[in-house]
């Protein structure tokens, strides 16, 4: 196992930032639609969770004593609700994460310690059908957060259970793999229990979990590798000759952050590119700024810290990084303390990440975006939960790339959508 410490003091100063000039800040965006439940009420936090894939999203609202997720669908008249979920067994805070691929989808319920999956048959009557549901071990497990942390690829399924003890220190976590069809067809059965190599109690191990291909990210946001709560992320490779069938390879740890960082709070993975935030992470003096890493594999054991960014607007207490979502040429990062998202895409010149625009709910005072996966993004669309809206009614705002007036193609890159709902 390789641990590596990135951003040395020296390294700092030729780390590129977000791009934009000292003091510059990109043009604000407003909502171009907004998705709510057509059912929604009091307590719901619709928002809490966004999983979006091509013209479908589900979206969690994990009303406490039970919960559900929504699934809404684009049509040529706009979105529509098309199903509503809910657990077999009720659930308890059921919508509080989620994940879809194609016509699978999996929404955790965390205070139940389970993670439900649906699959979508279109001319079935409803679509949407419960045909599983993941738990972990009974043993060190009880009340883990199980389903904080999930995400899923092909056949395989990472759950975090970030309170789990697991030997090592209450809370230290626990990360399970499920695979399809293990145990029988249909079934999703435990393949692996995955710990950190030197894991302690309160590390929140699988707070976040992210896999591309066979590569696993496990966040441990309140581990003090350099500082108390500084944070880490882990990285797995499937490995057949390990006993659990993966390994540890790589322990990121940024060198410089401060305690109470929570590196790891938030994660975003595609192709060789692993997006981190740390959300509570002081940058220049400010208190719990947060600021967000951006890291590339060079080898199966070596990545490298490429960027770090920072909000144009930086402000104490923005929590800038509470949310990432990124799909190879966007980045997309939101901010509880700020109330917006900041859209970032890449320069095909330097290969940097800079800010085009800070997108904004619009219509919804005293709101905050989610501190969990509450931001997303496909293709020319971007997503951003706001569940405390409305006496935590919540609703998504949704942003589109416009529709130029003259027919040309886009050309601006801070051209995006001002059309209040």
């Amino acid at each position: 196992m390789k641990v590596v410490s990135v951003l040395s003091a020296v390294t700092l100063l030729c780390l590129p930032t977000s791009g934009l000039a000292a003091g510059s800040v990109s043009p604000e965006r407003f909502v171009s639609f907004v998705l709510e439940a057509s059912d929604d009420g009091p307590g719901d936090y619709l928002g809490e969770a966004l999983a979006f894939e091509g013209n479908t999203v589900i979206v969690g609202a994990k009303r406490t004593g039970g919960g559900a997720a929504y699934v809404f669908e684009r049509t040529r008249d706009g979105w529509i609700e098309t199903a509503k979920l809910t657990a077999a067994d009720g659930g308890n805070w059921f919508g509080f994460f989620a994940a879809l691929e194609d016509d699978t989808a999996m929404v955790g319920s965390s205070l139940t310690n389970s993670v439900h999956v649906f699959e979508r048959t279109p001319a079935s009557t409803p679509p949407w059908k419960e045909v599983a549901k993941l738990t972990p071990p009974p043993v060190g497990t009880s009340q883990s957060g199980f389903g904080i942390g999930l995400d899923f690829e092909g056949d395989t399924a990472v759950v975090g259970a970030r309170a789990a003890f697991n030997g090592l220190g209450a809370r230290t976590g626990l990360t399970f793999v499920f695979d399809r069809d293990l145990g029988g067809p249909g079934a999703w059965g435990q393949a692996a229990r995955l710990l950190p190599e030197d894991g302690e109690g309160g590390d929140r191990f699988g707070q976040a979990v992210v896999i591309e291909g066979t590569t696993i990210a496990v966040g441990a946001p309140s581990h003090d590798a350099m500082g108390l709560n500084s944070g880490a992320v882990y990285i797995f490779e499937r490995d057949p000759s390990q006993p659990e069938g993966w390994g540890q390879t790589v322990k990121l740890v940024p060198e410089e952050a401060s305690p109470f960082a929570l590196f790891g709070e938030a994660l975003a993975f595609h192709g060789d590119v692993l997006v981190v935030g740390a959300v509570t992470s002081d940058v220049d003096s400010l208190a719990n700024a947060g600021q967000v890493y951006v890291f590339e594999r060079r080898s199966e054991s070596s990545w490298e810290a490429v960027q770090k960014i920072s909000a144009a607007d930086i402000t104490e207490d923005g929590m800038f990084g509470a949310g990432v979502a990124f799909d190879g040429n966007r980045l997309l990062i939101g901010a509880t303390g700020t109330e917006r998202g900041y859209l970032y895409e890449r320069s095909t010149d330097t290969g940097d990440w800079f800010e085009v625009a800070q997108l904004v709910p619009g219509h919804a005072p005293n709101s905050s975006f989610p501190v969990a996966d509450g931001v997303s993004l496909w293709g020319d669309t971007l997503l951003v939960g706001v569940p405390d809206a409305d006496e935590g009614n919540g609703f998504v705002a949704g942003f589109d790339l416009p529709l130029f007036a003259d027919g040309f193609e886009r050309g601006d890159l801070t051209a995006w959508s001002g059309i209040l709902p």
